[in-house]
C-alpha cells in the first residue's frame, strides 16, 4: 500500500473549529481516504489533553493570585518546562501507557 491509498481516521472533539464548511468541504473532497470522527460532547476523559490542561490548572492556576498575566504564564512555562523532561509523569497525565513498563 502507498503512502496516497492509506486511510485517516482522525479523532476529534466537539470544538466548532473542527466542524467549519471549510473542513467540511476538505472532508468531503478526500472522503476516500479521510474519516473524521468526534468524542461525545461534554467527555473530558476521552481527550487526553484535557487530562493534561486539567493538570496545569490544578497544580499552577488554580487557587493563586499573580499580580500580572506575564507571572502567571512565567508559572505556567516553568510547570511546562518541567513536564518536558519528564515523559513517564506526562504519559500517566494523558493515560498513555509507560514505554518502559
Amino acid at each position: 500500500m502507498n503512502r496516497t491509498s492509506k486511510k485517516i481516521i482522525l479523532v476529534l472533539d466537539n470544538y466548532s473549529i473542527h466542524k467549519t464548511q471549510r473542513i467540511r468541504d476538505f472532508v468531503k473532497e478526500h472522503a476516500d481516504r479521510l474519516r473524521l470522527v468526534f468524542l461525545p460532547t461534554y467527555s473530558p476523559w476521552l481527550n487526553p489533553i484535557e487530562l493534561f490542561w486539567r493538570h496545569l490548572k490544578k497544580r499552577v492556576l488554580a487557587n493563586r493570585f499573580f499580580e500580572t498575566i506575564v507571572a502567571q504564564l512565567r508559572e505556567l512555562w516553568k510547570r511546562l518546562v518541567d513536564l518536558a523532561s519528564d515523559g513517564p509523569l506526562v504519559r500517566r497525565l494523558i493515560g498513555a501507557k509507560n514505554t518502559n513498563e
